[in-house]
């Protein structure tokens, strides 16, 4: 049982008289609050996932814990994201959900819109990721990349990360921005990395020379940068996501503004970049741990013959599309997706007040043993036909979210990551320097030490 039904708009009126400096008092159900000022968040930076399955064993599928100043409520399993991410009740706002976190640099950004704002705004995204224009990004995306590694070969040994990161910041500038960045483009990286690390530290306080304070400076930059363009955008007949959003127009025949363009694209190619930097590095990680997936995705990929991959192509690698989720699985960009309860609401046994932090995790829900088998393995054929246990249950698996919310670049994401696979594992085979054990998931997940690898040409 849920709270009772309302409009979208009466919902958004709801969020707007919300107060940010009061949230609900959460000390009544069950979980911690950790140490003064910083909560728990120190132990979930450190250890992530463990504190995750810990809290989650010791107080079960409901607990509270508290990262930084404010309490939230952790509601874990499927059913509990169904419930969140469909929101078929108009109850939780991803405004207020992530004000005191990615809503500090981020402001207004497709994600931190709510209800009719949402749906009015997510127009301006529509045409940049219809099928026609993926399908135009792939050529660009094939010369980008396959330069890259080809600059990797050369030099026989790389840190994955800092490699992948350089060639997804050139395919972003390209096609989100329609910019070659140049001498820039080390700026713009850094303000996506100090952007990351700001909007997920617990220790927010402007004092020069922490996390938060680079954040603030990177935000400043990053918005100046990106205002610059838009005039000549608008004026243009450039296709890249930038010109395409500078040129969309509201219902009234008006452009939207200013503010709205720059929050948008901001937002968008951080993240992105991130989350398939991410991605791409995981998915590495896992396939030079289990070297025969490796060479059953090349194969595969060797197969098609061709020089470049068709987007109608993309579809037909099964081996590679199984990897590609299973490593969405166990490394999900975004370990976790936060909300605000509207009005009061009923979920399990438990009634949860209005005004309560709500978090849920994609993390944890993709390893559990009720709904994955040895869900701590790199499997990918659990996502073959004749065992799909993704399908166990509707948000069994979820690293895109769901709902109103969903990401509007998943096929993006997808087609931009087998793109990858292609130009790196037909002529290369990939081997790691070093399998470290330690690993990060706080802003994004990755292996601490960033993955270096051999490059060996086949």
């Amino acid at each position: 049982m849920v709270s009772e039904k309302v409009s979208a708009e009466i919902a958004l009126q709801q969020v707007r008289a919300l107060r940010d400096d009061s949230v609900a008092d959460l000390s009544a159900f069950p979980g911690r609050d950790g140490w003064p000022i910083v909560g728990d968040g120190l132990i979930f930076f450190r250890d992530t996932l463990g504190y995750m399955q810990r809290m989650h064993h010791q107080y079960g599928p409901v607990f509270r814990s508290k990262m930084g100043p404010l309490q939230s409520l952790n509601l874990i399993g499927p059913e509990a994201q169904k419930l969140v991410l469909l929101d078929s009740n108009n109850n939780f706002s991803t405004e207020k959900g992530y004000a005191t976190s990615l809503g500090e640099f981020f402001p207004k950004n497709l994600l931190l819109r709510d209800f009719s704002d949402h749906r009015k705004h997510r127009r301006i995204m529509q045409t940049a990721f219809k099928n026609q224009m993926l399908e135009s990004y792939m050529p660009l995306l094939h010369n980008i990349i396959g330069e890259h590694v080809r600059q990797w070969a050369t030099r026989g040994e790389i840190n994955f990360f800092q490699a992948i990161k350089s060639a997804l910041l050139e395919v972003g500038s390209e096609i989100f921005l329609g910019l070659k960045l140049g001498e820039e483009a080390q700026r713009v990286n850094q303000a996506f990395i100090d952007l990351a690390l700001g909007s997920s530290t617990p220790l927010r306080y402007n004092i020069p020379g922490t996390q938060y304070a680079r954040a603030l400076k990177a935000h400043g930059y990053l918005h100046d940068f990106l205002r610059k363009q838009i005039a000549d955008k608008r004026t243009g007949q450039d296709t890249d996501m930038f010109s395409l959003f500078c040129r969309e127009t509201q219902d009234d025949g008006q452009y939207f503004s200013d503010d709205d363009i720059v929050h948008h694209i901001s937002f968008l190619l951080f993240a992105a970049h991130d989350t398939t930097t991410s991605t791409l590095l995981n998915l590495l990680y896992e396939i030079t741990r289990n070297p025969d997936w490796q060479e059953r995705c090349r194969s595969e990929l060797q197969q098609l013959q061709s020089q470049h991959l068709s987007y109608s192509q993309l579809g037909e690698l099964e081996l590679s599309t199984y990897c590609f989720k299973e490593t969405l699985r166990l490394y999900p960009p975004v370990i976790g997706m936060a909300r605000r309860s509207i009005r009061e609401f009923q979920y399990g046994d438990f009634v949860i007040p209005a005004n309560a932090m709500i978090s849920t995790s994609t993390l944890l829900t993709h390893r559990l043993p009720e709904l994955y088998t040895q869900p701590d393995r790199f499997d990918p054929e659990r996502f073959a036909p004749g065992r799909e246990e993704h399908k166990s249950h509707a948000f069994a698996w979820f690293p895109f979210g769901g709902g109103a919310h969903k990401c509007i670049g998943l096929h993006f994401a997808e087609m931009l990551t087998k793109v990858s696979l292609y130009e790196m594992l037909r002529c290369y085979r990939f081997e790691a320097l070093n399998h470290d054990s330690k690993y990060a998931y706080i802003p994004f997940p990755k292996p601490r030490d960033g993955l270096p690898v051999k490059l060996t040409t086949i």
